[in-house]
């Protein structure tokens, strides 16, 4: 969402909706928490996971541990779960780090919007008073247009965090009324991506934990694990399995275990493909991620250049003032613009962040500590 005056007010205010890095001190906060403790929390809470865990726990319950072929498929179990638990946990870990970026965003957009607000009162104070002394540059009406879009975007920021607010309290276990008073510290050490595509299509193929979970089935095919192979590979990918899972195990109790080494054999190559598509839809993730990453920091790289312009503007404007080249209000005019470019480079700044959030989370690396 843009605001923008017309040519009659040189332009006055543009300010962007966006998102920014995580700055401390919310006002009324009751409590601070440290960004990556966040994540953590979510990790931890993350309800997928927590199914996926207590399944592995019960499946140690049931078996039969004298008999080798429930201990290999429970064997089979402990080591595919762990691995889909972990890629849940990382997944619900970067969820809370993309809403905290885009809360801290929208809560400095409202910190600017308030000034803005501010700066705009000013300039109607001259305007009435322009209007006072019958001068036609006042240009209230367009003023008092321009503050009530101000006072439109403040409605929509304040609605769009308490929304973001409750989306985190859900992934964190807490109350909506903790999260919103909560101060969230940044982390210690910025967010940053080293290494080229290549190098992060190496990392997503050794930390994907989905990719794990396929390398442990495959792995870990047998005659003993077939049954519950057959589940898994049906729930990896829908279609598999279970459509033919019982007419294979009557076949191989009618004639022997040659049936039985002929589907492993056919499982095997199944298993194989399933593995080759989960890294070819990886590499898409990552490529993916990658371009976003590299569009959003030239973005605000460029951001950043306008911004620095719009400074050195409003210097020469102050100048001009001191020197009565300038006339009264000019100083705000430029103020708001700087505001603009200020709100510019908050938006891209924070499209990096989350940016980067997503290709940690599609290369494996989110840290859930």
């Amino acid at each position: 969402m843009l605001l923008s005056l017309t040519a009659a007010t040189s332009n006055l205010i543009a300010i962007e909706l966006g998102n920014s890095r995580l700055e401390p001190g919310i006002p009324g906060s009751q409590s601070s928490w440290a960004t990556n403790t966040v994540a953590a929390w979510a990790s931890q809470n993350s309800v997928a996971a927590n199914l996926i865990e207590s399944e592995r726990s019960a499946t140690l319950v049931s078996i039969d541990r004298e008999d080798r072929s429930q201990c290999s498929q429970a064997a089979m179990v402990q080591s595919i779960t762990r691995d889909l638990e972990c890629h849940e946990r990382r997944r619900s870990a970067a969820q809370a780090l993309t809403i905290v970026r885009q809360i801290s965003g929208l809560q400095q957009q409202a910190a600017l919007l308030e000034e803005a607000t501010k700066t705009l009162e000013q300039l109607l104070r001259f305007a009435d008073k322009a209007t006072e002394l019958d001068i036609k540059d006042g240009n209230r009406f367009e003023l008092d247009k321009k503050r009530l879009q101000v006072v439109d975007q403040q409605a929509v920021v304040s609605g769009a965090i308490s929304k973001l607010q409750i989306a985190l309290s859900q992934l964190i276990d807490k109350s909506y009324d903790e999260t919103s008073r909560a101060t969230i510290d940044p982390p210690a050490v910025a967010l940053e991506v080293s290494g080229s595509l290549s190098d992060q299509l190496t990392v997503a193929k050794a930390n994907r934990c989905d990719l794990k979970a396929i390398d442990s089935l495959c792995r870990q095919l047998s005659t003993d694990t077939l049954p519950i192979a057959r589940q898994w590979m049906s729930a990896l990918q829908p279609g598999l399995g279970f459509a033919i899972a019982s007419r294979k195990v009557l076949l191989a109790s009618w004639h022997g275990s040659d049936h039985a080494a002929s589907e492993l054999c056919k499982r095997r190559e199944q298993c194989n493909q399933l593995r080759s598509d989960r890294q070819r839809q990886i590499e898409s993730e990552v490529h993916l991620a990658f371009i976003d990453y590299q569009t959003t920091t030239k973005q605000a790289e460029v951001a950043a250049e306008q911004l620095k312009l719009t400074t050195q503007s409003v210097q020469q404007v102050l100048q001009a003032i001191e020197l009565d080249k300038a006339k009264p209000g000019s100083d705000l005019l430029a103020k708001l613009e700087q505001l603009e470019a200020q709100g510019r480079l908050i938006e891209r700044q924070t499209a990096v962040d989350v940016a980067i959030v997503k290709l940690k989370e599609v290369s494996g690396t989110i840290s859930v500590e």
